[in-house]
């Protein structure tokens, strides 16, 4: 429910699926990907979340933000 009503917003409002949609380069996207997955494991954020994740779910969440693969997050 919650996805559906941000893909609502999302398109009543024009923006962008993903980051590849915003002209984010997708070599200098996965050059960082790995290094970003660290940060963000590490952001306290991150460290309160109930749910634990690890540095390849943070990879594969990444992935999908940038291909804007909602659908996928969902089938989680």
């Amino acid at each position: 429910m919650l996805i559906a009503t941000a893909e609502l917003l999302r398109k009543q409002f024009d923006i962008p699926k993903s980051l590849k949609e915003c002209g984010i380069d997708k070599d200098s996207f996965y050059d960082e990907i790995n290094s970003n997955a660290d940060k963000i494991l590490e952001d306290a954020c991150t460290k309160a979340n109930p749910i634990k994740v690890s540095h390849e779910d943070v990879v594969y969440l990444l992935k999908c933000i940038y291909n804007g693969d909602l659908e996928s997050l969902m089938n989680q």
